[in-house]
Order: structure tokens, then C-alpha cells, then sequence
């Protein structure tokens, strides 16, 4: 197992878990907080506390070694993360206790990730619907249906908005897609906290993300690309228009593994 250290610059007292919520880090804790102070040798020279996740550790120690891990500042500045160099956290590391069914995309780390299936591919209705996970509701004719999605997962409809409404924008209505890379790093980083211990600082230090093919890819899947593709290249009258977007655009129809 491996999981990330995070240090903490100039904290010298025991740290609780109410500490890690209010620097922002919730979301990277599911087990036992574990930490030590650091008197020297640390990502900016000064002294500290380094802390982790025990149970994602396992058998790393949590400790400071700048000659054999890796360090990034966290936004803001105020806070760092790292890992051992020789156990790099892999996806199965960094997994939440319960994931969101979708498809898995190789990003630029070489490593599989599931991303959370938000969109369904409404073939009938050319459009993408939810596939969130949502409370189970009465209508009045006292019948079960789908009804409002969990609170903790509604950010994920509006994040991969922009990206589904280019695609059906695109290929259904035939309007040039318009987004930026902003929008995309956004849903990606969003899509992949929902399913791991990850923000945007931990992603950056893996280097999971490039500019390429894999990165779109992995925002596509949470739109439910591989149906869409599939409806659209057995649609007769537009299989001569099944290309890559023009150059300049920032969607692309990379493949998936």
C-alpha cells in the first residue's frame, strides 16, 4: 500500500482531525490520522508536522526523507504534499471506500481510472441524463421512480455540463464545441475526487494529467461517450462527418482503454 504525506510548516503541536477539515483536507482522510514533527530537512526548510492517512500507508513510514520522496506546495501555500519516490500511489491506494460505477481511462500516469459514469447517453432523446446515484422517491400514484440526486455527488451534473452540451452541441446539432481548459481540468479533477482520495495538488504531483488525448477522454467517459459514439457511427447519413474537432479546439474524441 502507499498512500500521500502532507506537511504542515511550522505546526509543533498534536494535530486532531478537526485540524485536517478546517486546512481543507477532509477529503483525503478515510482512516486513522498519523503524523510526526519534523525539525529540519523539510519542502521549505522549516519546521513542521508531516501526517498521513495510516491505513493507506501501510508499512511506509511517516516520516521526512527529502533525499527519497517527492514534494509539491498545495494552493495557497501553506501546506505541502509528497510521497515515498519508490511508492508512487497508485489508483487502487488511493480508492474510496465506495466508488461510482463508470468506464476506466488510462491518464498519463499509465494507471487505470474509474471515473464516475454522471451522463447517460439518451439515445431516443438524443441527450445525456443522469446516472447519479439518487434517493429512490414515491410519485403520487404511489409508484418508486428516480428522484433527487445525492447532495454529495449533484456538483458532478454541473461540471460535466459544458463538456455534454459540446459534444450533443457537435454531433447532434452540429455547432463547433466551445471548451476551455479550465472547464475540462475542473470535471476532471471533480470527477476523479468523487472516486478518490485526490484534489488537483495530489493529480498534479502524480503527473496524471497532459495536454493530450487521455485527459479529454477521461471527461467524455463521465458523459457517456462510448455510447454516444457508438449511436453516432451507426447513424448512416453522419458516419462521413465522424472526424477529430478542427485544430485550435479544445475537445477531442480520444480513444479510451
Amino acid at each position: 500500500m502507499a498512500g500521500f504525506l502532507y506537511f504542515k510548516p511550522n505546526h509543533l503541536t498534536p494535530l486532531a482531525p478537526a485540524d485536517i477539515k478546517a486546512w481543507g483536507l477532509g477529503y483525503a482522510f478515510t482512516g486513522p490520522l498519523a503524523h510526526c514533527v519534523c525539525q529540519r530537512n523539510t519542502p521549505n526548510g522549516q519546521p513542521g508536522t508531516v501526517f498521513a492517512d495510516a491505513h493507506r500507508m501501510g508499512e511506509l513510514a511517516i516520516a521526512m526523507d527529502m533525499a527519497q520522496q517527492d514534494w509539491r506546495p498545495m494552493p495557497g501555500g501553506d501546506l505541502y504534499v509528497g510521497y515515498w519516490r519508490n511508492h508512487k500511489p497508485t489508483p487502487e491506494d488511493l480508492e474510496r471506500p465506495t466508488q461510482i460505477t463508470g468506464y476506466k481511462v488510462k491518464l498519463a500516469d499509465d494507471q487505470q481510472w474509474q471515473i464516475p459514469l454522471v451522463r447517460r447517453f439518451d439515445v431516443s432523446q438524443r441527450t445525456t441524463v443522469s446516472n447519479l446515484p439518487c434517493y429512490m422517491e414515491l410519485d403520487e400514484q404511489g409508484k418508486w421512480q428516480r428522484g433527487q440526486v445525492l447532495d454529495v455527488h449533484a456538483h458532478l451534473w454541473n461540471v460535466t455540463e459544458p463538456i455534454a452540451d459540446a459534444l450533443i452541441g457537435e454531433y447532434v446539432h452540429g455547432r463547433p464545441p466551445v471548451v476551455d481548459d479550465e472547464k475540462i481540468m475542473a470535471a476532471i479533477v471533480s470527477l476523479l475526487m468523487a472516486n478518490y482520495v485526490v484534489s488537483a495538488a495530489e493529480l498534479s504531483l502524480m503527473h496524471a494529467f497532459t495536454s493530450e488525448a487521455n485527459t479529454h477522454a477521461a471527461v467524455m467517459s463521465a458523459c457517456d461517450w462510448p455510447t454516444f459514439l457508438q449511436w453516432y457511427e451507426t447513424d448512416e447519413q453522419k458516419k462521413s462527418a465522424l472526424e477529430p474537432p478542427p485544430g485550435g479546439s479544445t475537445m477531442y474524441a480520444g480513444g479510451m482503454v
